[in-house]
């Protein structure tokens, strides 16, 4: 299998170049997120705002592009999502190695 090698670990070539289908055709519309209608008060229930941050390491970020999630069930936008650059990507690749490894470390202990 070929890889990618990157300054924080390697990631086969399929997961370091894939792309995700996403709706972006409602950039720059703020007013119209769902995440704003008392219809769907529930969304900021869970905490998801009109911009959230779409990477998680341990602690939410995003440097990448912004875009806009659609509902699939009537195609309107929920809320925008600024995605990740690679060295946001890189650093969850790390955080779940360490984590990892500090849960193999503790499951070794009470042997």
């Amino acid at each position: 299998m070929a890889m990618v090698m990157t300054a924080a670990a390697s990631l086969p070539a399929r997961l370091a170049t894939r792309t995700m289908p996403c709706r972006t055709m409602y950039r720059g519309m703020s007013s119209g997120f769902l995440v704003n209608q008392p219809k769907y008060e529930f969304l900021k229930d869970l905490g998801i705002k009109e911009q959230n941050l779409g990477v998680f390491d341990g602690q939410w970020k995003g440097s990448g592009e912004v875009v806009t999630s659609a509902s699939p069930a009537n195609g309107q936008p929920i809320a925008s999502v600024v995605t990740g650059n690679l060295a946001d990507y890189e650093s969850c690749v790390v955080a779940a190695e360490e984590a990892w490894q500090s849960r193999r470390r503790q499951g070794t202990q009470g042997i």
